[in-house]
C-alpha cells in the first residue's frame, strides 16, 4: 500500500547571538521519501520564533519542501523553543529544537578623540557617547601608530577626559572604546597622538679649576636645567681625554621631571702630577642631540724646597747667654711650600717652626738660637718636615758653652718668636702684639722696627727699654690680595747681635663675585605675559659671599630672592621675571649689594625687554564649508589660526559657536609668534536643514581681550522613502500560476536611497516567491528617482493568502512594510506536451506525449496540437493508460497547416497520466534549431457532461543536423564567487540547507544559437532534482529549458532562442544553483564535463573539458588559538592571514579571508566559543 515517509533535514537549529529587535533566518526541509503524497497539516512554534509556511501543505512522493524559521528576540538573554510538524505519515508529530540568545547592540565607537601633551602627562578628551546604558570608556596606549596597545585606565560615565600621568619622553598613540553595562565593547575610536620631549640646558660650558696641589682636590659645579615637557634623563656623565682620571663627577646620572627643579653636578679635580690638565665631560641624555659637553681644565702644582745652609756653627757662647744664627728657606716649585714643623735638638731653639711659601714668592728666614746651660761642646740638628719631595730635610748644629762673664751690655729678647696672622680679609687690617724685653743690665735702645713688606707695619717703631723691662709693639697685617704672605720684621738695636728678625706671615682671603650672564635680554614679551630668565650668582673666592639685597628700579622686572649667602666655589640661581604692562622697549638694571669689597658694591646687571601687543589673528578658510553631510553622522574640518604677529604669541582663551550642530576642539591654546595652529570643527547635522553659523574666537589683546570670527556652513542629507502603495492585492489567481504587481519605490530626500534587502515574511511567504539579484544594495535610487519591483503571487493551494514584504533601507526607520494579499483558485487541471528526447538529429524520430495532471475526474475530451509540418511528420498514434479501449480519433486541420486534433471518447476516472503518444519523424533536411510544440486547445468534460477548463503547457524540440564536432579551442571557466567578473574561486564552504551558486564563463565561443551544459555531481550530497540554471543574455532572445537528468549523478541544462539569433566570443553564460542536501559532509565536487553549442551556420560543436569545483563543509571557528574565548590574540592571528585563502581562518567558507569574515569574527569577539561559526558566504544563498 503506497504510504508517505517523512524526514526532516535538521534535528535542531541554533541561531547563536542575535541583536535585540533584529532577526535571523534559517531553513530546514521536509522530505517525502515514501510512495504516496505527504500531507503536512500544521507547522507551529512560539515567540520569539516563527515559521513560514505554517501549513497545510502537500509534499509529493520523492519531493521536498523548504520551511523558513525566523528568530526575532525582543529582549536580551537565552531563548529556546521547538517546531512541531503534524503530518499524515507514521510518527506524527515530529519536532525540531530551537535555541538562540538576544543580545544588546554594542555602543558606538567614541569620536573626536584628541591628545594634549603636558608636563610628563597627556590629557585626552572626546565627544561623549549618547547610549543610555553606557558604563565607561577603556583607554588604550601604544608606542606605535599601527597597534591598539595596552589598556592604561578607564574613564567612568559621564567623564569625557582622561589624564595619562607619569610618562617619560617619547611619542604616545591613544585609542578608546566605549563599554556598556552589559560589558559590550564598541569599535575603537579614532587615533590621537602626543609627543613628550625633554629640553636640556647647562649653566656652564667650561669649568676652570685654576692651580691645585698635586694629590690635593678642589671641587666646582655646574647646573642642569630641563625646560621641556618630558622627563629629562641624563643616563651618564663621563669624563674623557688624556687627563680624564683626574676629574671625578658626582652624580653620574640625573633625572629631572618636566617642570622639576634643576640638578647640580659636582666635579672634583685631583691632579696627580704638575702641569696643565684638561678633560671633556659628556652628558648622554634623551633630549635633542642626545649629548652635551662641558670642558674642564686645571693645573697641577707641587712645591720644591732649598735650604741656604746644611750646618750652623755657633762658636763659643757664655752659659745662660744666647747666640742666633739664620738660614734661608726658598720654594723652587710651582705650588705653595708648606713647612709643617721644625724640631731642634736640646740646647737649640728655632723660629718659626712652621710656615708656607707661595710659588714664586720671597724666601723665609729661619732663626736658630743656641742657649747653653753648661760649659762644654754641644752638637745637634734640625728636622724640617715639609710638603715637597724628600721630607724631612736636616741641618747640623754645634756650639760650645763657656763660663758666664759679668754682664756688660743690654740683652735683646722678643716674644713670640714669629707672628702668624692666619686668614685676614683683603683690605682690612689684622693686629697682633710683639713683646721686646731687655734681659741686660744697661738700657736697650731700639732704633728701628721695619718690615720687608708694606702689608706688615709696627708701632712704635723706635724706643728705649731699661734693664729688666719690656715694650709691647702693635703689628698690623693688611692683605692687598688673596693668598699667603710671608715676611719679616727687622729690629735694629744696641745689643750684641745688633739686628734681630721676627718672621711674620698671613693669608689674604675674600669673596669674588661672578655673574652669568652679565646682560639679561628678554626680547619681545606680550603685554601682561610673564617671561622668566635665570641669573646665576657665583662665588669664585675663598670666603663666604653675602648678597645683602637685589633691587630693580623698574617694577616690570621682579626678582625671586633678594638676599642669600654663597659659599666658596658655589653658585645660586636667581629667577628674574619680566611682565610688561605697556608697549615699547624697557631697560633697567639690577643693583646687587654684597661684601666683595674689591669688586665694589653694588654690582649692576643690565636688563632689557620689549612689551608688544598681540596682532589680530586670521582664520582660514572663511567660510569653512562642510558641504553635504549625512544626517546622523559627523564630519570634521580643520580651521587654521595664523598669528601674523612676528613678536608675540596669541593666547586663545575660548571659541564660541552660534549653532550647536557645530563643535570645536581645542578651544584654548597658544599660537607662537609667526606660527599657525588648528582647531578641529565638527558638523553633526540632525536634519536636512541648510545651516550657517558664526565661530567666534576670543584671544588676548594687550590688557584685555579681542575676538575674530569665521562663518561655518553645511547641510544634512538624508534619503526619504515613499512607496506607491502599502497594500498589494493580487485578487484571484489559479493555483500553480503566477501573477505580478508592480511596487514603485521613490526617493523624495536629498541623499541616495539604498534598498539593501527585500524580505517576505508571514504564514504564506513561500507563495510570494520574490527573487532578487545577488547584490548589495539591491537598488540604488538617486534623489527624486524611483525604481519598480515586480512582486509575484504563486498560490500553491486554494484560499486566501497573505504575507508582509519588508524593504530594508538606509532611510529613517530603516524598514518599510507592505501587506501582500491574494486568493488561490483551484485549476480544473493541466494538460501538457513532452518531447522525448528534447534534442534530436535530422532524419531521426522522437515521441510527443500528451499528459494530464492535477485534474478532476475526466470522462472525455479532445486535444488540438500544432507543430512545424515541414520538419515533423506523424508516424503513429498510441493510446495511453488513461484511454479506455480504442476510442481515439485523429484528424488534421486542413485550414491550418501543422495542426491536428485528437478526440478522446473515453478517459478513465483517475485523471492523472498519459493520454496518448505520437511518434514523429524529423525531415532529412531539417535545419538545426529549436522548434515549438504547442497545445492550441484542450476541451474536457466530466462524467456529468460539465466542461473542464485545463491549463496548457507547451514544449520545444532542439534539432541538429549532425554529430557535434569536438573542439579544444573553447575554454570553460567556473567561479564560485558571484560578485561581478570572474574571480576564479574554485572552492567554497557550505553546510546542509545552503544553495551553492556557480558562475559559468566561456572564452572563444563559436557563433552559437544555443548550448547545453553537462554537470556531474554526487546525488547523495547535492539535491540533483533541485538544480536550477539562470542564463545570462549572452544568447539574444534566450529560451531556457528545464534541467534534465540523463543519469542519477548528472544534470544537463540547455538554452536556446526564439529568433535564431546567435552570439560568439568571450562572455558570461549564466549561474547554476546546487542545493546542499542532508548527508553532506567533508567535501564534494561538481564537474562540468562538456558543453555542446548549436552552431549558427548549422551543426553542433562540443567542448570536451573537465572543470572541477569543490564544496567544503564549513569548519572554521574564530577561536584560532583554542583558548575557548575569542579575544585579542585571535584577532592578531586573523589580521595576519587577512586577504589570503587560508581555509582554517575562512569563517564564511567563500574561499577568501576577507571583510565578510571580519564581520563574522567581530560578532563573536569577546565571547566564549564552542563549535562552528556559521556565516553566509558570498556565493551561498541560505
Amino acid at each position: 500500500i503506497p504510504a508517505p515517509v517523512i524526514s526532516l533535514s535538521a534535528a535542531s537549529l541554533a541561531f547563536g547571538n542575535v541583536e535585540k529587535d533584529q532577526s535571523e533566518q534559517k531553513t530546514f526541509r521536509i522530505k517525502n521519501t515514501g510512495s504516496a503524497a505527504l500531507s503536512v497539516t500544521t507547522i507551529s512554534t512560539a515567540a520569539p520564533f516563527s515559521v513560514s509556511p505554517v501549513g497545510p501543505l502537500t509534499v509529493n512522493a520523492g519531493d521536498s519542501a523548504t520551511v523558513t524559521v525566523t528568530f526575532a528576540p525582543t529582549a536580551t538573554g537565552s531563548a529556546s523553543g521547538a517546531i512541531t510538524v503534524t503530518h499524515n505519515a507514521s510518527g506524527s508529530p515530529k519536532t525540531i529544537s530551537l535555541s538562540g540568545a538576544g543580545t544588546d547592540a554594542p555602543p558606538a565607537a567614541p569620536t573626536n578623540l584628541t591628545a594634549k601633551p603636558g608636563n610628563n602627562q597627556v590629557t585626552l578628551s572626546w565627544t561623549a557617547n549618547t547610549e543610555s546604558d553606557l558604563s565607561h570608556y577603556v583607554i588604550y596606549r601604544s608606542s606605535t601608530a599601527s597597534a591598539l596597545g595596552d589598556s592604561v585606565g578607564r574613564a567612568n560615565k559621564p567623564n569625557m577626559t582622561f589624564t595619562d600621568a607619569s610618562l617619560g619622553a617619547g611619542g604616545y598613540y591613544y585609542r578608546i572604546k566605549a563599554v556598556d553595562t552589559a560589558g559590550n565593547k564598541s569599535a575603537q575610536s579614532n587615533q590621537a597622538s602626543a609627543t613628550l620631549a625633554a629640553v636640556i640646558s647647562l649653566s656652564d660650558s667650561t669649568l676652570a679649576f685654576g692651580s691645585v696641589s698635586v694629590d690635593s682636590s678642589i671641587t666646582w659645579m655646574f647646573t642642569v636645567f630641563n625646560t621641556g615637557n618630558g622627563t629629562l634623563t641624563v643616563s651618564s656623565i663621563t669624563a674623557s681625554g688624556t687627563d680624564a682620571g683626574q676629574f671625578a663627577v658626582s652624580p653620574t646620572s640625573v633625572t629631572i621631571a618636566a617642570g622639576g627643579a634643576p640638578q647640580t653636578v659636582t666635579v672634583t679635580f685631583t691632579p696627580t702630577a704638575s702641569g696643565g690638565k684638561t678633560a671633556t665631560l659628556t652628558l648622554t641624555h634623551n633630549a635633542s642631540g642626545h649629548s652635551s659637553t662641558v670642558t674642564a681644565s686645571g693645573t697641577g702644582t707641587q712645591a720644591g724646597i732649598n735650604l741656604s745652609a746644611n750646618s750652623l756653627n755657633f762658636g763659643s757662647v757664655e752659659v745662660n747667654k744666647t747666640k742666633q744664627r739664620t738660614f734661608v728657606v726658598s720654594n723652587t716649585g710651582n705650588a705653595a711650600l708648606t713647612v709643617s714643623n721644625i724640631t731642634s735638638s736640646s740646647g737649640f731653639t728655632v723660629s718659626p717652626t712652621s710656615f708656607t711659601i707661595a710659588a714664586g714668592e720671597d724666601t723665609v728666614i729661619v732663626t736658630v738660637t743656641f742657649a747653653p746651660t753648661a760649659v762644654g761642646t754641644q752638637s745637634g740638628g734640625l728636622l724640617i718636615a715639609h710638603n715637597a719631595p724628600n721630607s724631612p730635610a736636616t741641618i747640623a748644629l754645634n756650639g760650645t758653652g763657656t763660663a758666664q762673664q759679668p754682664p756688660k751690655e743690654p740683652v735683646f729678647r722678643s716674644s713670640p718668636a714669629a707672628l702668624d696672622f692666619g686668614n685676614a680679609r683683603v683690605g682690612r687690617p689684622a693686629e697682633l702684639t710683639l713683646t721686646v724685653s731687655n734681659d741686660g743690665d744697661t738700657t736697650l735702645t731700639v732704633t728701628k722696627v721695619s718690615s720687608d713688606l708694606a702689608v706688615f707695619k709696627a708701632s712704635p717703631d723706635s724706643f728705649n727699654i731699661q734693664a729688666g723691662q719690656s715694650q709691647a709693639i702693635k703689628v698690623t697685617f693688611t692683605p692687598a690680595d688673596t693668598g699667603a704672605v710671608v715676611g719679616a720684621l727687622t729690629v735694629a738695636h744696641n745689643a750684641e747681635t745688633g739686628i734681630n728678625t721676627i718672621p711674620v706671615s698671613g693669608r689674604g682671603v675674600r669673596p669674588i663675585l661672578a655673574l652669568l650672564p652679565s646682560l639679561l635680554e628678554f626680547k619681545s614679551v606680550s603685554i601682561d605675559t610673564a617671561k622668566t630668565l635665570t641669573l646665576t650668582v657665583m662665588n669664585k673666592g675663598n670666603a663666604d659671599l653675602r648678597i645683602e639685597n637685589i633691587t630693580s628700579s623698574n617694577p616690570s622686572f621682579t626678582v625671586s630672592v633678594a638676599s642669600f649667602v654663597v659659599g666658596p666655589g658655589s653658585s645660586q640661581p636667581v629667577a628674574i621675571t619680566f611682565r610688561p604692562r605697556v608697549e615699547g622697549e624697557q631697560t633697567t638694571s639690577l643693583a646687587i649689594a654684597h661684601n666683595d669689597t674689591i669688586t665694589g658694591s653694588p654690582t649692576t646687571v643690565a636688563l632689557t625687554g620689549q612689551g608688544v601687543a598681540v596682532s589680530a589673528p586670521t582664520l582660514n578658510p572663511d567660510p569653512l564649508a562642510f558641504g553635504k553631510i549625512k544626517v546622523g553622522r559627523s564630519a570634521s574640518l580643520a580651521l587654521t589660526i595664523t598669528n601674523t604677529d612676528t613678536l608675540a604669541a596669541v593666547e586663545v582663551t575660548g571659541i564660541a559657536l552660534s549653532d550647536t550642530t557645530f563643535k570645536a576642539f581645542p578651544t584654548q591654546f597658544t599660537v607662537p609668534a609667526g606660527s599657525r595652529a588648528t582647531t578641529n570643527v565638527t558638523f553633526a547635522p540632525p536634519d536636512r536643514t541648510p545651516r550657517a553659523a558664526a565661530l567666534t574666537l576670543t584671544y588676548n589683546a594687550g590688557t584685555g581681550t579681542a575676538t575674530a570670527t569665521a562663518t561655518l556652513t553645511g547641510q544634512g542629507i538624508q534619503p526619504v522613502i515613499t512607496v506607491s502603495t502599502l497594500r498589494l492585492d493580487f485578487d484571484t489567481v489559479s493555483v500553480g500560476e503566477a501573477a505580478h504587481l508592480p511596487l514603485t519605490i521613490s526617493n523624495t530626500g536629498n541623499d541616495t536611497l539604498l534598498v539593501n534587502s527585500i524580505r517576505i515574511s508571514g504564514p504564506d511567504s513561500a507563495q510570494f516567491p520574490l527573487i532578487t539579484k545577488q547584490a548589495v544594495p539591491l537598488y540604488t535610487i538617486l534623489p527624486d528617482g524611483r525604481d519598480i519591483v515586480s512582486v509575484p503571487f504563486l498560490p500553491m493551494s486554494a484560499g486566501g493568502k497573505s504575507a508582509t514584504l519588508t524593504l530594508v533601507h538606509n532611510a529613517p526607520d530603516s524598514a518599510s512594510l507592505i501587506t501582500l494579499i491574494g486568493m488561490g483558485r483551484l485549476k480544473a487541471g493541466v494538460v501538457s506536451l513532452l518531447a522525448t528526447p528534447d534534442s534530436v538529429a535530422s532524419d531521426s524520430v522522437f515521441v510527443i506525449s500528451v499528459n494530464l495532471s492535477e485534474t478532476a475526474q475526466v470522462a472525455a475530451g479532445d486535444v488540438t496540437l500544432s507543430f512545424p509540418d515541414s520538419i515533423f511528420t506523424i508516424v503513429s498514434l498510441t493510446r495511453g493508460p488513461l484511454i479506455a479501449g480504442d476510442e481515439m480519433v485523429f484528424a488534421s486541420n486542413d485550414s491550418v497547416p501543422g495542426q491536428v486534433k485528437v478526440a478522446l471518447a473515453s478517459v478513465t476516472a483517475l485523471g492523472e497520466g498519459t493520454l496518448f503518444t505520437m511518434t514523429c519523424a524529423v525531415a532529412v533536411n531539417a535545419s538545426t534549431g529549436l522548434y515549438p510544440l504547442q497545445l492550441v486547445e484542450a476541451g474536457f468534460f466530466n462524467a456529468a457532461g460539465d466542461s473542464l477548463s485545463l491549463a496548457m503547457v507547451d514544449d520545444t524540440l532542439a534539432v541538429y543536423s549532425e554529430e557535434p564536432v569536438v573542439s579544444s579551442d573553447v575554454l570553460i571557466l567556473l567561479d564560485m564567487d558571484i560578485t561581478p567578473g570572474n574571480q576564479n574561486l574554485d572552492s567554497l564552504g557550505a553546510t546542509v540547507g545552503d544553495t551553492v551558486l556557480v558562475q559559468i564563463f566561456i572564452e572563444r565561443a563559436p557563433a552559437t544559437t544555443g548550448y547545453s551544459i553537462h554537470f556531474g555531481l554526487d546525488p547523495a550530497m547535492i539535491d540533483a532534482e533541485g538544480v536550477a540554471f539562470s542564463p545570462s543574455d549572452f544568447i539574444p532572445d534566450r529560451l531556457p529549458f528545464p534541467p534534465t537528468r540523463p543519469s542519477p549523478d548528472s544534470v544537463d541544462v540547455s538554452v536556446g532562442n526564439l529568433t535564431n539569433a546567435s552570439a560568439a566570443g568571450d562572455g558570461f553564460l549564466g549561474t547554476a544553483a546546487f542545493p546542499i542536501r542532508e548527508g553532506f559532509s567533508n567535501e564534494t565536487s561538481i564537474v562540468v564535463s562538456g558543453v555542446v553549442f548549436n552552431l549558427a551556420g548549422g551543426g553542433r560543436q562540443e567542448v570536451a573539458q573537465n572543470v572541477v569545483i569543490t564544496v567544503i563543509e564549513k569548519q572554521s571557528s574564530p577561536d584560532f588559538n583554542g583558548s575557548g574565548f575569542v579575544d585579542f590574540e585571535d584577532f592578531i592571528i586573523f589580521a595576519g592571514v587577512y586577504g589570503t585563502r587560508s581555509p582554517e581562518h575562512d569563517l564564511t567558507g567563500d574561499g577568501f579571508v576577507d571583510f565578510e569574515d571580519f564581520i563574522a569574527f567581530a560578532r563573536a569577539f569577546g565571547k566564549s566559543v564552542s563549535g562552528k561559526i556559521v556565516g553566509a558566504a558570498k556565493a551561498v544563498v541560505r
